[in-house]
């Protein structure tokens, strides 16, 4: 005999829910790394507005 149907949908509907909840936290990783990378960029370019405003200034003074 094959075993218990009903078992056996059970497994698979375990396996199916571990797959789903790791996909899941791969996108949200995912997402965060993005988030992260987006700041960090958004940080540079401020960064360098800034150091641009200042040689403005000292460029002003001269």
């Amino acid at each position: 005999m094959q075993g218990d149907p009903l078992s056996t949908l059970q497994a698979l509907l375990g396996s199916l829910k571990a797959m789903i909840r790791k996909k899941k936290n791969e996108e949200e990783e995912e997402k965060k790394k993005k988030k992260k990378k987006k700041k960090e960029e958004e940080e540079e370019e401020e960064e360098e507005e800034e150091e641009e405003e200042e040689e403005e200034e000292e460029e002003e003074e001269l």
